[in-house]
């Protein structure tokens, strides 16, 4: 029960000051439509939130754990997000454009309608793109 009680308190002092939306930090965070750019997530265990359509835009979230978590259409637009890892994340629809996505772990994440960076993200060539349907831990 500490780390539940821990893993709120860091949530809660991760938010903006200007948060527009609230954020329920239990267990598994439900952050659904949150207004959280900039927020500072770096490091954080995040595992099977729901920041479903979420501004995360600008967020400092490198090493985070997203494993699990509902990440439909959640806009990560110029966000930190090297070391990351979204295993099984449901990305459906994200936008990453701008954010840094190296050495972020992809493995069984649905890419399907995902936006991401020029060079970057869970594919090789050298132009910025949407993931196709059928998309799972690489960009097709």
């Amino acid at each position: 029960m500490r780390t539940a009680v821990a893993a709120a308190v860091a949530l809660l002092a991760a938010l903006p000051a200007a948060a527009q939306t609230p954020c329920t930090p239990a267990p598994k965070a439900q952050c659904e439509k949150a207004a959280m750019r900039g927020a500072k997530l770096a490091g954080m265990d995040l595992s099977g939130a729901n920041f479903a359509g979420a501004n995360l835009q600008a967020a400092r979230a490198s090493g985070a754990k997203f494993a699990n978590a509902n990440l439909q259409g959640t806009d990560f637009e110029g966000a930190d997000l090297g070391r990351a890892d979204f295993t099984n994340a449901d990305l459906r629809n994200a936008n990453l454009t701008g954010a840094e996505v190296s050495g972020a772990k992809w493995d069984g994440a649905n890419l399907s309608g995902a936006m991401f960076p020029a060079g970057r993200g869970p594919y090789g060539d050298a132009q910025g793109r949407r993931c196709g349907e059928g998309s799972v831990g690489v960009c097709k």
